[in-house]
């Protein structure tokens, strides 16, 4: 028999919503820039918070929601740089937008991955 209690919230507590992304999410702090290439405009700010499939990034301009941009994500002395999608535009508190990687090269796929094991604090 499945045991209920352990799923209810104790006295107090919000119920918590299942997790429903397929991979961790890591704090990172590494300036980082996006450009639209069809409008010939770019956004400069910081990546807050990163994961295998995307990101945060932290910045004053922001491009619309589905806009396909060119990312570069500096993190000491080596540089991600990727395609992503603008899945969201979060304005006031957060002031940034989420992107959605795609179309990453396998070189740019392990560096990432490397970074990922790193913030994970695991050996790349």
């Amino acid at each position: 028999m499945k045991n209920l209690a352990a799923a209810r919230p104790r006295k107090g507590e919000q119920p918590r919503k299942p997790e429903r992304r397929e991979f961790p999410r890591y704090a990172l702090g590494a300036p980082a820039e996006a450009r639209d290439p069809a409008a010939k405009t770019k956004a400069a700010g910081q990546v807050t918070v990163i994961s295998k499939k995307g990101c945060f990034l932290k910045a004053p301009r922001r491009f619309q929601p589905s806009a396909v941009v060119q990312v570069r994500i500096q993190k000491g002395n080596t540089a991600f740089e990727t395609w992503a999608k603008v899945i969201q535009n979060i304005p006031d508190v957060s002031d940034g937008m989420a992107l959605l990687f795609m179309g990453t090269a396998p070189e740019q796929a392990q560096l990432l991955s490397c970074w990922l094991d790193e913030l994970a604090g695991n050996s790349c």
